[in-house]
This record gives structure tokens, C-alpha cells and sequence, in this order.
């Protein structure tokens, strides 16, 4: 990997269904203009673009990073009616919040495609996609996990008051991933990020784990948030004039190695993992030719 300041670790694409807007091939141009020489692809509980995304990024001269942005219930979560199903029922649901996992190597890509699987697999006909605790003990080998953003199962807890619980958590990861984990910040201008962000570094720093900085990319520029935004509403079955549903911000698009650096200006080492990160990862989905 040529000389680098900052990796993107959390790009959803337009497989990400209903919340990325991301097409892969221009991802890959513009991974290419921003001079970025590596990039993971996190989409939400599938590897649906995984190829895709690594022969185009290869082919463009840029590290693909094959990841998932993956749902958890660590069994001690409150109950939520607010999620909503596949097929847009409202089911209530006890998942504690959404990781980020990243494949270091082939058995950690093999770990992504069986959880991947059993996040749809594992859950009843109404419960949203998701994987229990348990199942990501049994397929860790090989991943370096990502905490989460304002939807991670650490910010979650904190941000309900219960400490207690998200060092259960981050005690719970750190067991199973040891130096694969990291504690992640996200600024995308939230009200949940800036309440949570102090315990967050606290919690790093009490029990040594790295911190990394993201940003969480849903489209490319800030440009595409109002067209995203009404993306977001149909995804829900909102009206874009409704104050109590779901948003995200103009800041969710793909940010450049110069605006990432200033937003994190005050946390260099967190800028600094995300390259360490981009270094562990060294492996890409390869296709194979027809057997028949």
C-alpha cells in the first residue's frame, strides 16, 4: 500500500438496500481522484457487492477491504418495537446495535460470508437481520471488529444511561478479539456522538484499545444528502416533512484525507489506525470461472 494519512473504513453502497447510495464502479472513481490507496466496503448484514467491489477496486489500483456492517444482540439489550422487518413489519427486537467487521485474511472472509448468512438465517420470519452474540464467538477468527458509530452497541448503552452495560460489552469484544478491536468515533455533527464521544475515549484509554476514526459514508457528497434523505424515507415509510423518523446528515458522504484529518485534527492516533488497519487486512474476494 503506497504512503497513506487516512483510510475510509465505513462505506455502505447501494447494496446496503434502502440506505447506501453508493454504485461500486464510482466508488472506484472516485477512490481514484481522492487518491485514496485503500477502502473498505461495509454494507449493512450482506456481502452482496463483495466481488464487485473487489475486481473494480482492484482494478482501479486501489486495496479493496472486504467488511460488513453487522447487527448484534448481546442478550441484554432493551427491547425496541421501533425496528422495522424485511418486508416492513414492526417487530420488537432486543439487538444491542450495529458492529463493523473487517477481513484480515481468507479465514476471516470466510467468517464474513457465514455470518453474513446466519443473519438472516438465525433470526424469526419477523425479526430484522442479525446474529446473536454467541455467533460471533464461534466466526471471529480472522476479523478485526469496529465498535460502531451512534448506532454501535457501546454508544447505544451509554447514551441510555448504562454504563454498566457497554463495559459489559467492550469486556465481552475485547475477549473475543483481544488486539483485533477497536474503539470507533464518528463526527458526523450528531447530538449522539458529541454525548457519547467522552466515554468512548475513556473507555479506550482505562482499557487500552485503540481508537479509530470513521465516517460513516452513505452517498458521495453533500450534494446527494436531500435525494439520500428521501431514499431513507421510503426505506421507513416516512414522509420527508415528519420530525420523528430516522436521518442522517450531509456529512455522511465520503470525505477527503485533507477534511478527515482536520475533523479528528485533535485525535491524530485515531486517523493513524485506520492506515494500521488497512495494513492487517491483506486479502480480496477472487471470482472463478464457470465449472460447467
Amino acid at each position: 500500500m503506497t504512503t497513506a494519512n487516512f483510510i475510509h473504513l465505513r462505506v455502505r453502497s447501494a447494496y446496503s438496500l434502502l440506505q447506501g447510495a453508493l454504485l461500486i464502479p464510482k466508488l472506484a472513481k472516485l477512490s481514484v481522484a481522492n487518491k485514496f490507496p485503500a477502502i473498505a466496503l461495509t454494507d449493512q448484514n450482506n456481502l452482496f457487492g463483495a466481488l464487485e467491489f473487489s475486481t473494480k477496486l482492484s482494478e482501479s489500483g486501489v486495496q479493496p477491504i472486504a467488511g460488513i456492517t453487522l447487527s448484534v444482540n448481546f442478550g441484554d439489550a432493551r427491547s425496541d418495537p421501533s425496528h422495522t422487518a424485511i418486508f416492513g413489519a414492526k417487530a420488537e427486537t432486543t439487538i444491542a446495535g450495529d458492529i463493523a467487521l473487517l477481513a484480515m485474511n481468507d479465514a476471516g472472509y470466510a467468517n464474513l460470508m457465514k455470518l453474513g448468512s446466519q443473519a438472516f438465517f438465525d433470526p424469526t420470519e419477523i425479526e430484522p437481520p442479525h446474529v446473536s452474540f454467541h455467533r460471533l464467538q464461534e466466526h471471529h477468527e480472522g476479523l478485526i471488529v469496529l465498535t460502531g458509530g451512534h448506532d454501535g452497541p457501546i454508544n447505544k448503552a451509554l447514551l441510555e444511561d448504562r454504563a454498566d452495560v457497554a463495559a459489559d460489552r467492550l469486556a465481552k469484544l475485547f475477549d473475543v478479539f483481544g488486539d483485533r478491536l477497536y474503539i470507533e468515533l464518528q463526527r458526523h455533527g450528531m447530538p449522539e456522538e458529541r454525548d457519547a464521544e467522552p466515554a468512548l475515549i475513556k473507555m479506550a484509554h482505562d482499557n487500552s484499545v485503540p481508537l479509530v476514526a470513521t465516517n460513516d459514508c452513505h452517498f458521495a457528497t453533500p450534494e446527494e444528502y436531500e435525494a439520500h434523505d428521501a431514499l431513507m424515507c421510503i426505506a421507513g415509510g416516512n414522509y420527508i416533512i415528519q420530525d420523528d423518523r430516522k436521518r442522517l446528515t450531509p456529512e455522511h458522504g465520503l470525505k477527503s484525507t485533507e477534511e478527515m484529518t482536520a475533523l479528528f485534527a485533535d485525535l491524530p492516533e485515531a486517523i493513524d489506525n485506520t492506515v494500521e488497519i488497512a495494513r492487517r487486512c491483506h486479502m480480496r474476494p477472487l471470482g472463478k470461472a464457470p465449472i460447467l
